[in-house]
């Protein structure tokens, strides 16, 4: 159950019945060899569901036929429209490159409006007052940002380049902590497991890997 809730997905359940319930259908995108198709996820979700032994899945209707999804993952179906299955994987079947816009990708996009948001927001205080005590959100901002740049950046780098690296700090700190925080949330626009998407935690490192390589 638990890992229904935290899994990406091509659609985001808000409450009731699961497919059934109040839910958002998500875009779906795909690159296949007939070209590129764009349709609502609902496509599958209110299709066919093909049971086949202990495998189940979802037939496609609508634009989205000719194509099934099983555990989240699209194929499109063979001659006589079926998946074929080996060792409770899907074996033999074409699988499209999906860019789909799923659970995970919108809050990614919900995550960083935030971000952008409390960021322009600080900004705007700081030109308009100049350098006066805070106010608002500018006085809940402004300790977090002092620990990052004391805390973190100039009490790991030399005191002569720290400057430049905080806005890279700053941003993956932020970005962190409001995905941690958008994950607490059990209803929408929380809920969503981006940071513990492997993906995600990847790229971070990656990028954070390359940096510090290039500049020693």
């Amino acid at each position: 159950m638990i890992m229904h809730h935290v899994k990406d997905a091509h659609e985001w359940h808000l409450w009731g019945p699961e497919h059934g319930g109040t839910t958002i259908y998500l875009p779906v995108i795909l690159k296949t060899k007939d070209g590129i198709k764009t349709f609502s996820s609902s496509h599958f979700y209110h299709g066919e569901i093909i049971h086949d032994g202990e495998n189940h899945y979802f037939k496609g209707e609508g634009p989205a036929e000719g194509l099934a999804m099983f555990h989240e993952k699209i194929y499109e179906l063979d001659s006589k429209g079926k998946l074929h299955f080996e060792n409770g994987h899907v074996h033999g079947n074409v699988k499209p490159i999906d860019f789909s816009i799923t659970k995970n990708v919108t809050s990614l996009f919900i995550g960083s409006f935030i971000i952008f948001m409390m960021m322009f927001s600080c900004a705007r205080y700081y030109k308009r007052n100049g350098a006066v005590a805070p106010k608002g959100l500018a006085k809940f901002m402004e300790p977090l940002i002092v620990f990052v740049q004391d805390e973190i950046a100039k009490s790991h780098i030399n005191e002569k380049n720290y400057k430049r690296f905080v806005p890279y700090l700053l941003t993956i700190f932020f970005f962190i902590w409001i995905n941690n925080l958008l994950g607490l949330i059990p209803i929408f626009p929380g809920s969503a497991n981006l940071t513990g998407n492997i993906t995600i935690t990847l790229f971070l490192a990656t990028l954070t890997l390359i940096l510090t390589l290039v500049n020693g």
